[in-house]
């Protein structure tokens, strides 16, 4: 679905949210009321209730649930989506996120095939009809997005039992059932229980990662969240190399370099971001 095709309520959230980075910012009191709208008006937005896997199938393309998306033709050549394919080299998952979904969470087995390490390949966006270049688009703002931002809004305003239905929609969907919705009473298990604002803020942190994955997101929240050294651990724990030592992050590296067509324009007035 192309932008001008947004219900008005969801424009106001994609526009004030996405293109003045009121989220990027951790500007959550100003970016909860916009969410609350787009979600009490919905108008013919919401969550694909057929499964996780339909929100992405190759032949549901502009449903209910994607708001915005890069849209591709499998049919004409130059059109093809190429973010995927099953020759890709860089089609492969880590297993670190492939042992991140829990036990019975259908998400994993729809965005992942095979087990990685060696045989898993990236599915979620692959055409099954060809196995490569195709037409399944790439969604860039989803409803579940939408709610899932309410949540953390709710959250961070310190009303952990208001923010928990918004999560467990989500969780909901990708278990299919309510077994293992996060509760702040009486859970159903140590691993459902929510014990406060902290917890919950590193819960809906996974969710995201889990429900958005290979969706080009979790950089984004690792930056706004403060969280962006956990790769650190990630890069030691995986022995990732470069020149022979342990990568390590940097903090410079939470900002992308100024393209040197920009910094042409006005040397005196456009600099490079420390660290380029």
């Amino acid at each position: 679905m192309g932008i001008g095709e947004l219900d008005e309520s969801v424009l106001q959230a994609v526009s004030r949210l996405f293109v003045p980075d009121h989220f990027a910012r951790q500007d959550l009191p100003e970016a909860t009321p916009v969410l609350k709208s787009a979600i009490d008006n919905p108008a013919n937005y919401g969550l694909v209730t057929t499964g996780y896997a339909s929100v992405f199938a190759y032949n549901n393309g502009g449903n209910k649930e994607i708001l915005f998306a890069n849209q591709y033709s499998g049919a004409i050549v130059g059109q093809q989506s190429s973010i995927t394919n099953i020759f890709s080299q860089t089609n492969f998952p880590t297993p670190d996120i492939f042992a991140a979904f829990e036990t019975g969470d259908l998400r994993r087995d729809a965005a992942i095939q095979g087990t990685p390490g060696t045989s898993g390949i990236i599915k979620k966006f692959i055409d099954p009809v060809t196995g490569q270049l195709g037409g399944v688009d790439n969604p860039i703002i989803r409803y579940a997005d939408v709610i899932l931002m309410y949540a953390e809004c709710l959250n961070e305003a310190g009303d952990v039992s208001g923010a928990l239905p918004f999560i467990n929609q989500i969780r909901t969907r990708a278990f299919g059932n309510t077994t293992h919705n996060y509760q702040d009473t009486n859970p159903a298990s140590t691993t459902t229980y929510v014990s406060g604002q902290a917890d919950l803020r590193d819960k809906i942190l996974k969710e995201r990662r889990l429900e958005f994955c290979f969706e080009g997101l979790r950089f984004w929240d690792l930056v706004r969240t403060n969280k962006f050294d956990i790769l650190n651990t990630y890069f030691t724990n995986n022995k990732v190399l470069v020149n022979g030592s342990t990568e390590q992050i940097k903090d410079y590296q939470k900002l992308f370099p100024v393209p040197q067509s920009i910094l042409d324009i006005n040397p005196s007035v456009y600099k490079q971001n420390p660290g380029y």
